[in-house]
C-alpha cells in the first residue's frame, strides 16, 4: 500500500525534519556573532568587603613591605656613633681641653665673693678690665684681705701721680710681665690718675690706653680707685663718665 503524504498548501515551503543525532550546520550569523565570555564569580558583597584584613594577611604585608634589615641596623649604628662622638667632644671641652686657662683668671676669688663684693667685682668678667671704687670708711675690713691668700691673684700699688698715658700703661703692663699673675687687681687713688682720668674710658671700655692693649688674652685686671671720698664727691675729681663706670664697693 502507498503511503498518504500530507499535502502542504500552495505558496508554502515544506520546513525540513531535521536528522536525529546529527547537528545542524552553522549558519553564517553564528559564525560572525563573538562567543560569550564566561561565566564571572558573582563579586563579593558589601558587608564582606567592609570585614578587616586577617592578622595573617597583615603579617604577610609587614614582612614583604619591611626594609632589609641590614640597611636598618647600619643606621642605627651611624646614629650611636654620632652620639658618643659629640659626648666626648663636649667633655673633653669642659675638662678644659679645648682652652689654654679653661677656668676664671680670678677663680681663686669664688669662695671670697660670697660675702665680700670687691671679691665678686673680680668675677663679674672673665677677660679685659673692669673698674670699681672702693669708698673705704674708718673701721671698715680690708676688701682685699683674701688676696692674700689667693693664688693667682697680684695685688699692683699705682701709686702715681702719672703725667702721661704711656706713664700709666707701662706701670699697669709691669703687672703682666710674669705669666704666672692672670689675674691683676690696680689699687690707686683718684689724685693719683687726676692727670689721665680721660684716657681711664679707653681703659674699661676696650683695654686699651693710647690704642694699645694693656691685659694680655687669658687674663683679667681691675682697677680700684680707693678713696675716702663718696660717689658724688669723687665727680669732683674725676670725670663724670668714667665715675659712672665704676661699680661701687663699701
Amino acid at each position: 500500500m502507498k503511503k498518504r503524504t500530507a499535502k502542504t498548501p500552495k505558496g508554502t515551503r515544506r520546513t525540513p525534519v531535521k536528522a536525529r543525532g546529527k547537528k545542524a550546520p552553522a549558519s553564517e550569523a553564528e559564525l560572525a556573532s563573538p562567543p560569550s565570555p564566561p561565566d564571572t564569580p558573582p563579586s563579593p558583597s558589601p558587608a564582606l568587603q567592609s570585614l578587616p584584613p586577617s592578622s595573617e594577611h597583615l603579617n604577610a604585608q609587614k614582612a614583604t613591605a619591611s626594609p632589609p634589615a641590614p640597611a636598618s641596623s647600619g643606621r642605627r649604628m651611624g646614629a650611636v656613633f654620632l652620639l658618643i662622638s659629640v659626648t666626648v667632644l663636649v667633655l673633653w671641652f669642659c675638662s678644659g681641653g679645648g682652652a689654654t686657662h679653661p677656668h676664671h683668671p680670678c677663680a681663686c676669688a669664688t669662695a671670697a665673693s660670697v660675702s665680700n663684693p670687691l671679691a665678686k667685682a673680680l668675677l663679674s668678667r672673665r677677660s679685659g678690665v673692669s673698674g670699681v671704687h672702693w669708698h673705704q670708711r674708718r673701721g671698715d675690713a680690708d676688701r682685699l684681705d683674701f688676696a692674700l691668700n689667693c693664688r693667682g691673684v697680684l695685688v699692683a700699688p699705682l701709686h702715681g701721680p702719672f703725667a702721661s698715658v704711656d706713664q700709666l700703661r707701662a706701670e699697669t703692663q709691669k703687672s703682666f710681665g710674669s705669666q704666672k699673675s692672670r689675674c691683676v687687681v690696680w689699687v690707686t687713688s683718684p689724685e693719683a690718675i687726676q692727670k689721665v682720668a680721660n684716657a681711664l674710658k679707653e681703659l674699661l671700655e676696650n683695654n686699651a690706653l693710647g690704642g694699645r692693649p694693656v691685659v694680655p688674652p687669658q687674663a683679667r685686671g681691675t682697677l680700684v680707685v680707693k678713696s675716702a671720698h663718696p660717689r658724688e664727691e669723687l665727680k669732683n675729681i674725676l670725670p663724670h663718665r668714667v665715675v659712672h663706670m665704676l661699680t661701687d664697693v663699701h
